[in-house]
């Protein structure tokens, strides 16, 4: 079960779609703030949470991330942000497990399935 929280309506698309042509992935929902995320997560319990930094409200994604954890804390969480500069926080938090830049969106699919520890499809 895949959770997107992502702003941009395209983008949200773009990552659906990605996740879409693979069968191992099932779409679960989609949020566009930290708060609704952290709600969904809660209640849905994804095994896959993407999440975009800069989100609408007042938390940003790295602030969002602990509290997903512990909303699905078997949830495996990318960060999927278009600044460089979010990647080594990302790296360093002990609850995100992948970063991927918006401009590599075609590693999210693989990166999730590593994360998941599953075979290539």
């Amino acid at each position: 079960m895949l959770l997107v929280v992502e702003d941009e309506p395209d983008l949200q698309l773009l990552i659906r779609y990605h996740f879409s042509r693979d069968p191992a992935f099932e779409m679960d929902g989609q949020a566009t703030t930290a708060t609704d995320a952290i709600r969904h997560a809660g209640d849905h319990h994804p095994n896959v949470i993407v999440l975009d930094n800069q989100l609408e409200g007042q938390m940003t994604g790295l602030e969002a991330a602990p509290l997903l954890k512990k909303a699905a804390p078997d949830a495996v969480v990318i960060i999927f942000s278009a600044s460089e500069e979010v990647r080594i926080p990302a790296i360093d938090s002990p609850y995100i497990d992948g970063f991927v830049l918006k401009t590599d969106i075609g590693r999210l699919v693989p990166t999730a399935r590593r994360l998941l520890d599953l075979a290539a499809a």
